[in-house]
């Protein structure tokens, strides 16, 4: 290959790339499936919305053009059926030497595009297991297809988006947890113990969860969880708090929440699951703390 063919080759090759992080960049953001979205707008409570969607399928992609490498785009997913809570890392994370799948990654090849603008996707799990899959998008939507294959349906997920951007200290967000914390969690409190005194009036959780102004939750994260579908079955919501969920030993908290307005928010303490009214349930522990949005 002489040197004028070369140059033409990569500046061709160039042109592609750049034109696939234009693509990229024109869908940036978390995307929310609108089934899901619609219903959990109005409810505010996965109890009240954990039909909404199909919990194992992608319910919020997370979708950033530094996630883009030779040709592909690497898309992150989280599904409603998580069994625990997931690092908000690109790609994987390192524990004591090993690594851990990141949940929820699936790839686009620029260059496996059809006709009408159909990108095939990499295995998702549960979603195309055999089959296959495509994405295709336009400013306003994001849509996910498997076609019919054998017994299996076809099934399309249109994704609503809900951030455009992501901070440079929170590049990688587990899309379901910026979500679910946003809609319920971020902002700044006064937090009084359970009918008693004020504690702080300056507690703060941040977008990625990062809770400030009390010395009891200092630099632990808060979860909003959403894994209500398999095991024994419980009737409430749950807050949790880490330090790292990348460690077996990462220090918790753990609370019931129960929202009698948009403003407060009442944290239970709980009890181990036991026999109650015929049920395994969630016992509800004695009520620690009050929040009250400002």
């Amino acid at each position: 290959m002489n040197i004028r063919v070369l140059f033409m080759f990569l500046s061709f090759a160039n042109i592609l790339f750049c034109q696939n992080i234009a693509d990229v960049k024109e869908i940036e953001g978390v995307w929310i499936a609108e089934d899901f979205y619609n219903s959990f707008e109005k409810t505010h409570n996965i109890h009240k919305s954990k039909n909404s969607f199909n919990s194992n399928y992608p319910v919020a992609l997370r979708i950033n053009p530094k996630e883009t490498l030779k040709g592909k785009v690497y898309i992150g997913y989280q599904s409603l059926h998580d069994h625990l809570l997931h690092a908000e890392e690109s790609k994987y994370v390192v524990i004591d030497n090993d690594t851990l799948g990141k949940k929820g990654c699936f790839e686009i090849d620029f260059s496996r595009k059809d006709s009408l603008n159909h990108f095939l996707t990499s295995e998702i799990l549960y979603f195309n297991h055999d089959c296959k899959s495509y994405l295709t998008w336009d400013k306003d939507v994001v849509i996910l297809y498997r076609p019919k294959s054998g017994e299996l349906k076809s099934e399309t997920i249109r994704y609503k988006r809900v951030s455009n951007k992501f901070h440079k200290n929170y590049q990688y967000p587990n899309p379901l947890y910026f979500y679910t914390r946003k809609k319920l969690l971020v902002g700044n409190y006064i937090l009084k113990e359970y009918k008693g005194r004020t504690l702080t009036k300056s507690l703060k959780i941040k977008p990625n969860g990062l809770v400030s102004g009390y010395s009891r939750f200092k630099k632990m994260y808060a979860y909003y969880s959403t894994d209500i579908y398999c095991g024994l079955p419980t009737t409430d919501e749950h807050l949790m708090l880490f330090d790292d969920v990348t460690k077996e030993d990462s220090k918790s908290i753990h609370f019931v929440i129960i929202r009698p307005n948009s403003r407060t928010v009442f944290l239970y303490e709980m009890y181990p699951r036991r026999p109650e009214f015929g049920q395994e349930l969630d016992g509800l522990g004695e009520p620690k703390y009050v929040l009250i949005k400002k």
